[in-house]
């Protein structure tokens, strides 16, 4: 609630500062990232309720994000490519991966903080996520009123907002890093009990 606050209370200066044409841009690539990042980790999220155990839960929350990175790198290139050809004409879309994987570990998250209970935590990060959003887009728009600035607002938005999930959640990053072979067989395992996820639950969500 206080996060939408915010925002609503930022709106009318930001309206002020950048030119239509500016928002405009803007629309169209937090539409492209919100229509994107909705399949990015292909509905794996909502599995992470599932598990009784905690470390099996975890095991979930890997996949996931593993899930989400690999098709963040998938849309880098294709986006790459499409920049490369003509296609897009904008060196600002080439930002569309990386705001992918970061909105889409931000609603991994705030799912994982749903499920140990931590409902400050995800308060916080939404709150914070709005200040950065908000702030960046003023104080930078004040000098360079671009639509650049305006996405570079939303994207450091997330990212921060990520950042506090994943302190708020008590995640250790090297969970993520030591993996052994039989961890990658396990995963594969998952996904497969969980294919219903990617394969009906994000089609459903777009």
């Amino acid at each position: 609630m206080l996060s939408q606050i915010i925002v609503l209370g930022a709106s009318p200066i930001i309206t002020r500062i950048y030119s239509p044409e500016s928002f405009g841009i803007f629309a169209t690539f937090t539409s492209i990232l919100s229509i994107i990042s909705t399949i990015s980790s292909g509905r794996l999220e909502l599995a992470l309720m599932k598990p009784r155990s905690e470390s099996k839960a975890i095991y979930v929350l890997k996949l996931t994000i593993l899930y989400s990175l690999i098709f963040s790198l998938i849309t880098l290139i294709i986006v790459s490519f499409l920049f490369l050809t003509g296609f897009i004409s904008q060196i600002i879309f080439l930002a569309i991966p990386f705001g992918v994987f970061f909105i889409s570990l931000f609603n991994i998250l705030l799912i994982w903080n749903n499920r140990i209970k931590n409902f400050y935590g995800n308060s916080a990060s939404k709150v914070s996520q709005s200040l950065v959003l908000c702030s960046i887009q003023i104080i930078i728009g004040y000098y360079f009123s671009f639509s650049i600035t305006l996405i570079i607002g939303w994207l450091l938005g997330y990212i921060f907002g990520a950042i506090l999930l994943l302190y708020f959640a008590k995640i250790k990053v090297d969970i993520f890093l030591k993996n052994k072979k039989n961890d990658y067989l396990f995963l594969l395992r998952l996904l497969r009990r969980y294919k219903a996820f990617p394969l009906y639950f994000s089609t459903s969500a777009l």
